[in-house]
């Protein structure tokens, strides 16, 4: 797994990430920024390139 630097934190993260903060949200906030339908999420994660 390959990691890297997050911004001046000094912390690393990894690479194994799809931004899934747009998937599925019901309420509050998560309403306003996450109205990805499950059809649509389902897609992006079957093609996302697996790994090693």
């Amino acid at each position: 797994m390959q990691y890297n630097p997050l911004g001046r934190t000094g912390l690393l993260v990894s690479e194994l990430c799809l931004g899934t903060m747009t998937f599925g949200g019901q309420d509050g906030i998560w309403k306003q920024i996450g109205g990805l339908a499950q059809e649509s999420a389902d897609g992006l994660v079957r093609a996302a390139p697996a790994t090693a």
